[in-house]
């Protein structure tokens, strides 16, 4: 097993978030490894939300993922009630997006720092 290097903080993950705190840390005073699996990620969609788009927007990432805008959200029970969400109630370019995760986390893992695989 290969020895893990001394840094400050140990990211340990190599999801989305994992990979976004690592990258996030990046550009501190302190030194950070990922310590992630390099297996492949199923090949899914993920919803993510306006908010989310910001984190990766101000990490630099957000412009190389490829994603399709929520722009409507309608929830409803039968006989019960309903209701809908736009976009343009808000000001906003879209309340969410759906990308792959796979595509995602690729884009993410390769912009962290140090990787360190178990």
């Amino acid at each position: 097993m290969a020895e893990l290097p001394e840094v400050d903080v140990v990211v340990a993950g190599g999801g989305p978030v994992g990979c976004a705190l690592a990258l996030a840390l990046s550009g501190s005073a302190v030194s950070v490894a990922r310590i992630a699996d390099e297996a492949g990620f199923a090949d899914r969609p993920i919803a993510l939300s306006y908010g989310s788009r910001l984190i990766l927007e101000r990490l630099g990432v957000w412009s190389t993922v490829q994603s399709n805008p929520i722009q409507t959200i309608h929830v409803s029970q039968q006989g019960f009630g309903r209701t809908v969400m736009r976009s343009s109630d808000y000001g906003l370019p879209a309340l969410g997006y759906v990308t792959a995760y796979s595509e995602l986390v690729a884009q993410l893992a390769a912009r962290t720092p140090q990787r360190w695989s178990p």
